[in-house]
């Protein structure tokens, strides 16, 4: 008779196994209760909404729009951005590129925040009065869109997608512009790190 030794991986593989039918039990035993399912679904139905909407939105922009500004040979695109940023590091890091690019001609940047000095960069800040009465986000936002419709910039577009891309591509719309949006991030790491 040959008996096989038990490795550690094999203990490892077993105590796993028996962890997961401990917690599979649990939640059987438990479950999850009404009021919180109830409150999932309308969690999770106001976001579908709140896409929709979005979605409404920027196609009904689509149709009141300009037309696409042309970008002609040899002349530089004009871009305008806006997003919220606590650093002057990490604006100067995403603008810096694009300001450098002999393409680019202009980049007009919208925040609330002061935009430090980069070469081809001009900020453009919401009224102090506009953002006591909406809050900085909202009043960036709405300078953000009518300055899009007044300077007809070739493209639009905000860090982040939710709010500033969403803004980016209404706005795009309804002043001519393509629309793009930065999405930041770095990798993602297994159990936090």
């Amino acid at each position: 008779m040959r008996v096989e030794p038990i490795t550690e991986v094999d203990m490892i593989q077993k105590a796993d196994s028996s962890a997961e039918l401990r917690q599979e039990e649990v939640y059987r035993n438990n479950g999850v209760s009404f009021g919180m399912r109830l409150k999932r679904f309308f969690r999770h139905f106001a976001a579908r909404q709140l896409m929709l909407l979005c979605i409404i939105a920027i196609k009904i922009a689509g149709l009141l729009g300009r037309r696409k500004r042309q970008l002609l040979p040899g002349q530089g695109c004009e871009i305008m951005l806006t997003g919220r940023f606590d650093s002057d590091n990490w604006i100067r890091a995403h603008l810096g590129p694009l300001a450098g690019s002999l393409e680019c001609s202009r980049i007009w940047m919208v925040s609330s925040n002061p935009v430090p000095p980069i070469p081809k960069v001009e900020a453009i800040y919401p009224p102090k009065w506009l953002s006591k009465i909406i809050g900085a986000a909202l009043s960036r936002l709405l300078t953000f869109l009518w300055a899009a419709m007044r300077k007809r910039p070739h493209f639009v577009g905000g860090f982040h997608l939710m709010y500033n891309g969403i803004a980016a591509s209404i706005a795009g719309h309804l002043a001519g512009a393509r629309c793009v949006y930065f999405c930041i991030g770095g990798t993602e790491v297994d159990n936090g790190g």
